[in-house]
C-alpha cells in the first residue's frame, strides 16, 4: 500500500515538474504546488494547487478556471498513465474553452467601454453648448 501511493506520489510530481517547465505564471503556479507537496508529505495534490494559487494571484484565475485546475490536482496520483493522460486532455480542451469565452466577454466589455465614452463625450457636449 505504501509502495502505490509513493509510486502516486511520484507520478504527480513528474506532472507538476512538467507544468513548472512551462514558465511565466503558469510555471511558477506548478512550481509552487510541487514545493508545498515536498515540504507537507501528508499535502494532498488538490491541497497543494488551491494554496499554490492563493500564492500566485498575479493569475488571476476565476472560479471556472480555478475549478478546472482544482479537478485536476484532485486526480493527480489517482488513476493509471492513460487516464492521466486522457483527463489532462479534456481539462486542457476546458481550459481553452473557458480562455476563448473570457476573450468574448472582454471584446463586448470593450465594445460597451467605447459606447459608454461616445455617450457621456455626446453629454458634455450638449451641456456646453
Amino acid at each position: 500500500m505504501q509502495g502505490a501511493l509513493l509510486l502516486r506520489r511520484d507520478g504527480a510530481e513528474k506532472l507538476y515538474q512538467i507544468g513548472a517547465s512551462a514558465g511565466g505564471a503558469a510555471g511558477n503556479l506548478f512550481a509552487s504546488a510541487a514545493e508545498f507537496r515536498r515540504d507537507d508529505a501528508y499535502c494532498t495534490a488538490k491541497i497543494a494547487m488551491l494554496r499554490a494559487m492563493q500564492d500566485n494571484p498575479q493569475l488571476a484565475l476565476d472560479g471556472e478556471a480555478a475549478a478546472i485546475l482544482l479537478e485536476f490536482a484532485d486526480t493527480l496520483g489517482q488513476v493509471d498513465f492513460a487516464e492521466q493522460t486522457k483527463t489532462l486532455q479534456l481539462l486542457t480542451a476546458q481550459l481553452h474553452e473557458r480562455c476563448t469565452q473570457l476573450q468574448c466577454e472582454q471584446k463586448a466589455a470593450r465594445r460597451t467601454t467605447a459606447i459608454l465614452s461616445l455617450c457621456a463625450s455626446g453629454a458634455v457636449l450638449v451641456i456646453l453648448i
